[in-house]
């Protein structure tokens, strides 16, 4: 794989070669990176510059969600750097095993740490909130806002289920109940497809968040 960056783009005027010439410089620094990345950004023509702005959007979602869950996790006297590790492989095999992506768990873990007060909490929360959100057929956030305030002792009962707790449980206690009477459920519910597509976008994720440096003062 030829360690440098091609992109033609047909244009009629002047202005618009020398832009796609400095285009094509800047994205000679960081060719690198992206092959490091898994993908040669060679040979592209118009469209190319339509994929560079698909990589750089997933990027920036992934980076939302991450800033989002690094500012909850501050509010609440943690430090996302220094569990950074554990909380992106977690999410990794959990979405390699379910049809939940790493985006949606970060931002589910985003909700349940101001209930359940830690992100150690949370994490284990999260194979527990899954297992739920498979049964009902809904997304993560939105079993999180059912599901949360049960776990946090604010409520009892989950709504929509059978899932009932003593009011003596501490939140732990009832993260373990659900996973004995439903765990495994998400995984069952796995959709290949669903996963592949989850597959995808970590590698344009991973691309994206190599171009994002180059894209953002362009």
């Amino acid at each position: 794989m030829a360690n440098e960056v091609r992109i033609t783009i047909g244009a009629d005027t002047k202005q618009a070669d020398n832009a796609v010439k400095s285009f094509k410089d800047k994205l000679k620094d960081i060719s690198g990176k992206a092959k490091g990345a898994g993908l040669a950004l060679g040979a592209m023509g118009a469209g190319g510059v339509v994929a560079i702005k698909g990589f750089a959007d997933a990027a920036l979602v992934q980076q939302k969600a991450v800033n989002a869950l690094t500012a909850t996790m501050a509010n609440a006297g943690e430090s996302f750097s220094d569990v950074e590790e554990k909380i992106m492989s977690t999410t990794a095999a959990l979405q390699k095993k379910t049809n939940f992506g790493d985006e949606a768990q970060i931002a589910a873990l985003s909700q349940l740490i101001p209930i359940l007060g830690s992100t150690e909490l949370a994490l284990a929360a999260l194979p527990a909130v899954m297992d739920v959100a498979a049964l009902q057929g809904t997304d993560l956030l939105s079993t999180v806002k059912t599901m949360g305030p049960a776990l946090g002792g604010l409520t009892n009962r989950v709504r929509g289920t059978a899932l009932e707790f003593d009011e003596a449980e501490g939140p732990m206690e009832r993260i373990e109940k659900v996973l004995a009477q439903l765990g495994g459920t998400a995984e069952s519910q796995a959709d290949p497809f669903t996963q592949m597509g989850n597959a995808i976008g970590d590698v344009k994720e991973s691309i994206g968040a190599q171009l994002l440096p180059l894209i953002t003062p362009l």
